[in-house]
């Protein structure tokens, strides 16, 4: 398995401890070596990013991630969040977006490749990651394979990568504070 969470996961399904073992992932990311404003007119959006990525399912958490937006856009104007991933909450997400008056603030890009995601994160000043359930994130290894700081929730494998205050921050799933 790929974290100490999954392989308490697969004990609980019956498998013997002396059974599992824990091999971590690695990644072959190979991040762009692009400077940001060349990357931000690449995406065509300028701004400070805030970058996330993943499928648009509840348990993500992208909806808190635009709740807040107008909040954050109290502390600086030219923050913008960038969500790229594709799902059934995309919709949801739209009406939410609008009903925020968040057009030109938050960005639902959909799905997009390997070389387009490299783009986005030489794009990113953070990359944020906010979900209640992750076994081993390949979003957070990406993330940090590019030099950018990342957020995510205390949940699943992702303590295993991001070590507190080190490497990145932890924080509660949907804590909009």
């Amino acid at each position: 398995v790929p974290s100490r969470f999954l392989a308490k996961v697969v004990g609980y399904w019956g498998v013997k401890k002396e059974s599992i073992e824990v091999v971590y992932n690695g990644t072959n990311f190979k991040p762009l070596e692009m400077e940001k404003e060349k990357a931000r007119k690449e995406i065509g959006i300028s701004g400070n990013i805030i970058l996330s990525a993943g499928r648009l399912v509840p348990w993500k958490g992208f909806r808190m991630l635009i709740k807040i937006m107008p909040e954050i856009l109290k502390g600086d104007q030219f923050a913008r969040l960038v969500i790229i991933g594709d799902g059934p909450e995309m919709e949801n997400l739209k009406l939410i977006k609008n009903n925020l008056g968040l057009s030109g603030k938050v960005f639902l890009v959909g799905k997009k490749s390997q070389e387009e995601l490299k783009i986005y994160l030489a794009a990113a000043d953070i990359f944020v990651l906010n979900t209640a359930y992750e076994g081993f994130s390949h979003q957070i290894l990406e993330a940090m394979t590019a030099g950018v700081p990342v957020i995510t929730t205390n949940v699943g494998g992702n303590p295993e990568i991001v070590v507190q205050g080190e490497n990145g921050l932890l924080v509660r799933y949907n804590d909009e504070f």
